[in-house]
């Protein structure tokens, strides 16, 4: 139903979820002193707090995402900004996704610019490894901390918009006819 392959389903599964399963199944009643039972209400906590503050991001995002087009000698970058804040330093790019998706933007999007949480600077990333973008073009820049070989990410010092927007533009290459 969900499309993914039989085989490709059951090696999503882990040892903890057969596990859990299985203890459960055996089980006609829970009570709370039952560690199945406290472990499956940890489980709803989680999702329900997950779900809670996905819609808190979410809502973050449309005020305060920026979409930026960044013109190439081809047809423009789009690419979603974050500036820094409080709201994303433990975790920039969470809800990112589901936000772009949300905005109907999936097809649009190439490039994300999010804050580093690992210090000063951001993060440049392909949006759904979207190839007009090879990081590793920039990586003997000044201002380039790290470009992975393979491309897809970047982590820079700037912060100003205008060199985020200079260090995409060189990041673009051109895929053949």
């Amino acid at each position: 139903m969900m499309g993914i392959p039989r085989k490709a389903l059951g090696e999503l599964n882990s040892p903890l979820d057969i596990t859990l399963l299985n203890r459960f199944a055996k089980h006609t009643e829970l009570n709370p002193k039952n560690p199945v039972y406290q472990i499956m209400c940890m489980v709803g906590e989680d999702i329900v707090n997950y779900l809670r503050s996905l819609r808190q991001r979410l809502d973050y995002l449309k005020e305060h995402g920026q979409y930026w087009s960044i013109e190439t000698d081809g047809e423009p970058i789009q690419a979603l900004f974050l500036e820094k804040s409080d709201m994303l330093a433990e975790d920039p790019s969470f809800g990112v996704y589901a936000f772009i998706e949300s905005e109907g933007k999936e097809n649009e999007v190439q490039a994300l610019v999010c804050p580093d949480r690992r210090g000063g600077g951001y993060g440049l990333s392909r949006y759904n490894d979207n190839q007009r973008l090879d990081f590793s073009q920039i990586e003997s820049h000044d201002e380039v901390r790290f470009a992975h070989k393979r491309g897809f990410v970047a982590k820079v010092s700037t912060t100003d918009p205008t060199r985020l927007k200079e260090l995409l533009k060189r990041a673009v290459v051109k895929i053949g006819n």
